[in-house]
């Protein structure tokens, strides 16, 4: 733990484990930073933990009381961490389109502020790529400049955030990382992934490849019902605009 960075959440009710847990395993190292979230006072705090001020004299850089209590922590670092995450994809894509039409976006299109945190943690699935069921794992995204300027596409030509997906006049849009599959695999692994009426009108499947083989499910054009919901029409990054009827 030399020079990395110790964040300690919800221990205050187990000081007894905690302090045992300190002096076992910083008694000689120094982290560079210690965060202590604890709705306690700080005197409280320093007498409740003594092997923890200790380690907070040793910290290199920074030790941090933060009063408060845990859940609301967690849910703002969740919040803050999830916004930087989708705007290092939205980034570049800002970049792209300028490139792409010689004329800036507006940079308000990368406020992310409308959008709720189980809303960001299901953004951030969709720009991974995740599987219906699969959870976003990544701590940083990958390079991604298409998959952000396509966002960026949409939200220029009208398209406002409704949750994790964009709402283009009447249509909601998905956009997905998909590198490397094929959009007929897609088709049948979205398939029923959402109840009936909560499906994406478009799902737009950055990278990846139409082969034109039809899924072995109901195609998206039947009509839904409780059994098979439609899961809407797939396209590409290379159609999409097509598909949208984007100018």
């Amino acid at each position: 733990m030399l020079n990395c960075d110790l964040l300690i959440v919800g221990f205050f009710t187990d000081w007894d484990y905690l302090n045992c847990l300190i002096e076992h395993c910083l008694t000689r190292v120094s982290p560079s930073k210690i965060f202590v979230v604890d709705p306690a006072s700080s005197a409280d705090l320093l007498e409740k933990a003594p092997a923890l001020a200790e380690a907070g004299a040793r910290a290199t850089t920074v030790f941090a009381h933060v009063r408060e209590t845990g859940d609301s922590f967690l849910t703002k670092l969740r919040l803050q961490f999830s916004k930087s995450y989708v705007r290092q994809v939205l980034s570049p894509g800002l970049k792209a389109y300028r490139e792409q039409f010689d004329a800036d976006a507006d940079p308000s299109l990368m406020n992310l502020d409308e959008i709720d945190n189980p809303s960001l943690w299901q953004l951030r699935r969709n720009i991974e790529g995740a599987l219906p069921n699969q959870p976003a794992q990544r701590h940083e995204p990958i390079e991604a400049p298409v998959l952000g300027f396509i966002i960026i596409r949409l939200l220029a030509a009208g398209a406002t955030w409704d949750g994790p997906l964009l709402k283009l006049e009447d249509r909601f849009i998905r956009v997905i990382g998909a590198s490397g599959k094929f959009v007929h695999d897609l088709e049948k692994s979205y398939s029923g992934s959402v109840p009936p009426g909560a499906s994406p009108d478009v799902t737009i499947a950055v990278g990846a490849a139409q082969n034109f083989l039809p899924p072995d499910i109901a195609r998206s054009s039947e009509t839904e019902n409780i059994v098979r919901p439609a899961s809407g029409q797939f396209c590409t990054d290379r159609d999409f605009e097509e598909v949208l009827e984007i100018a």
